[in-house]
């Protein structure tokens, strides 16, 4: 049994099944499409995935309201969900820019500065090595990034700084030197979920699991 992250492990678990019918197989991106963009002129925090409450988007919201920041955007990409409207009109402002559902989402990754992912349940979301391959610093819960094992605690960024000691996410965000540093620790381990090596991956698991040759991989 495949399994994306550590939490879906669990759940197999719970159902009855062995460990060592598991098989930890991250998802993977393709780095030829999701690469590093310029770096936008002004501060500018993105969130891909559907506007619901499970993925944080009221969170997100009402954080970016009370923040008040100024020369700053927030872009938000996904499909509208009828539970979101009454915080996007309560927190809604003129740097609130609700962009839709986008099949082309390594355009706009790539135009960032930041990306936010406060979601509160996650299997093992894409769109954050989508995010990490593009080369944005990120701010996500535990449950956003389970999955990819990066190990921090509470909110954490994939991209790590040390000029963030002592000082408050917001200033940090601001900080051009703390993204740029945080944006190529990101697009490096990003690299490490490169979908090739990753199928390449499952294709030994399965021979492996299959000592007589019944599997035929064409």
């Amino acid at each position: 049994m495949v399994v994306l992250s550590e939490k879906a492990a669990e759940s197999f678990r719970g159902a009855g099944f062995p460990d060592e019918k598991l098989f930890y197989l991250p998802r993977g991106v393709d780095v030829e499409r999701f690469k590093p963009g310029m770096r936008p002129p002004i501060f500018r925090a993105i969130f891909s995935g559907a506007l619901i409450k499970r993925k944080g988007i009221h969170h997100l919201l009402e954080a970016w309201h009370r923040l008040n920041l100024r020369d700053a955007e927030l872009w938000l990409l996904g499909s509208i969900h009828d539970e979101a409207k009454p915080y996007l009109k309560q927190f809604g402002r003129e740097n609130v820019r609700v962009l839709g559902f986008k099949r082309d989402l390594e355009n706009y990754l790539n135009q960032g500065s930041v990306y936010v992912f406060p979601s509160r349940l996650e299997g093992s979301a894409k769109t954050i090595y989508e995010a990490a391959a593009s080369g944005l610093p990120m701010i996500t819960t535990r449950s956003g990034r389970r999955g990819t094992r990066w190990r921090r605690r509470n909110y954490r960024s994939a991209g790590r700084c040390r000029c963030n000691r002592g000082r408050d996410r917001a200033s940090v965000s601001a900080s051009r030197d703390c993204r740029e540093h945080g944006g190529r620790s990101a697009t490096t381990r990003g690299g490490k979920f490169h979908v090739g090596p990753l199928s390449d991956a499952f294709v030994r698991r399965l021979r492996k699991s299959d000592p007589n040759g019944a599997i035929n991989l064409l």
